[in-house]
């Protein structure tokens, strides 16, 4: 009898690409979805070491770390020296070594260019470190920026407020006013009701693209500056003005997060003017803002951003958080509390 070769015919292969094409289909959600599950757990990790650095920092020195202004040594007044908590914070996630290099007796410049030609910043090596802690997985700037979590000034669009401005008081964050050190005791509305450090995408460094969710585009665009620092309601005009772009490639800042030593609205610092990942994109009215700005909390999860509560603890708040909520939680003490 005759041997009979035996083969896969074209329509059996067909078949068999064709489950193979479904598998992988269903197969690679999967796999992506358990990546972003791991790469959350991480970056909740992170804040949560955060967390315990700043209740170890208040143990120690009976305060809190300042967000941007600190006596210059030498001096008779305030510099804006615009160190970021995250620096006093090193000391307590051993990061020791790091923190001993950085010289904290100079004015913080985060650009070089924008400081005196004669002077030379000693810490302008020190910013561009790496410190893991620092940065969340999920971001897909991961690799270029250096910081992902800021802290929390509250309702406040004009950071440089003082303790003289009593008419904001009660949209104060847990580290304003930025002239006094912070303390647990000016959280009146409980520790566990106000938001400490949440989450910010970082930019993604080009400048020839405009990503509304990352990038800070210029308030020169909706020429409104000048009437906003004359407004006797600043903070709700820079909102409607940041939802007014509509130039697709705006004059726009695409460095957001590209340090975690300076204390400004575009690498530490983030307000509860805007829901979490909010449609408006942010907006500010100074190079690095430390003048003022719209900076609102995002992330790249599916369901919405951490946030550390002043207690230590970290809570996942959904993008449909209402207005009032994330509002109340942003606040030390606006006398919302339930």
């Amino acid at each position: 009898m005759r041997n009979l070769r035996r083969a896969f015919t074209t329509v059996e292969l067909l078949v068999v690409l064709a489950v193979m094409g479904v598998l992988l289909t269903l197969i690679v959600p999967a796999v992506q979805s358990v990546r972003e599950q791991a790469r959350s757990v991480q970056c909740t990790n992170n804040l949560r070491q955060i967390g315990l650095a700043l209740q170890s920092f208040e143990a120690a020195q009976r305060r809190l770390p300042l967000v941007g202004n600190m006596q210059f040594d030498g001096t008779n007044g305030e510099w804006p020296r615009s160190h970021a908590p995250h620096l006093y914070l090193l000391n307590h996630m051993e990061q020791r070594p790091l923190f001993d290099q950085v010289d904290r007796r100079v004015w913080a410049l985060r650009d070089i260019i924008s400081s005196p030609l004669t002077w030379v910043d000693p810490n302008h090596d020190i910013r561009d470190v790496r410190v893991a802690s620092f940065v969340c997985p999920s971001d897909p700037n991961a690799v270029s920026g250096r910081n992902s979590y800021r802290a929390n000034l509250g309702l406040i669009a004009f950071p440089q407020v003082t303790s003289l401005d009593v008419q904001k008081k009660e949209q104060f964050g847990p580290f304003l006013p930025m002239d006094r050190w912070p303390t647990y005791a000016g959280v009146t509305d409980g520790l566990s009701n106000t938001a400490a450090f949440s989450e910010r995408l970082m930019g993604d460094f080009n400048e020839n693209t405009y990503t509304p969710a990352a990038d800070v585009f210029h308030l020169s665009e909706t020429g409104e500056f000048n009437q906003i620092v004359r407004s006797e309601t600043p903070e709700s005009d820079f909102v409607s003005a940041c939802s007014r772009l509509v130039n697709r490639l705006p004059i726009h800042d695409s460095s957001s997060g590209k340090f975690w030593l300076y204390g400004n609205l575009m690498d530490t610092w983030y307000s509860h003017l805007l829901e979490p990942n909010s449609q408006i994109p942010d907006c500010g009215s100074t190079w690095d803002m430390f003048g003022g700005g719209v900076i609102t909390a995002r992330s790249r999860h599916p369901n919405g951003v951490n946030v550390l509560m002043m207690d230590g603890s970290v809570r996942l708040l959904g993008n449909s958080v209402t207005a009032s909520v994330w509002q109340s939680i942003g606040t030390r003490a606006g006398r919302e509390v339930d």
